[in-house]
């Protein structure tokens, strides 16, 4: 249910914010304009990340699984 509420939530977000990027001049949107910025450099990022983590942990018992728990890697 949370999940759901959530993504509808990101959706209505989502239409808001482009129903005012193409009605609104550019000079109001400033705020949303740096946001967007934000985003399109981070998540490319994060994105490299993620996958030189799955590369580092892909062929050996790696700690990061059980997140929050103290596993030893010597098992």
């Amino acid at each position: 249910m949370c999940h759901k509420t959530f993504l509808w939530i990101a959706v209505i977000i989502a239409i808001i914010l482009g129903i005012l990027s193409v009605t609104f001049n550019q000079s109001l949107l400033t705020i949303v304009l740096v946001v967007s910025r934000f985003f399109e450099v981070m998540i490319p990022v994060l994105g490299v990340a993620a996958l030189l983590k799955f590369i580092a942990c892909s062929g050996s018992k790696c700690c990061c699984k059980g997140a929050g728990e103290n596993k030893s890697c010597n098992k």
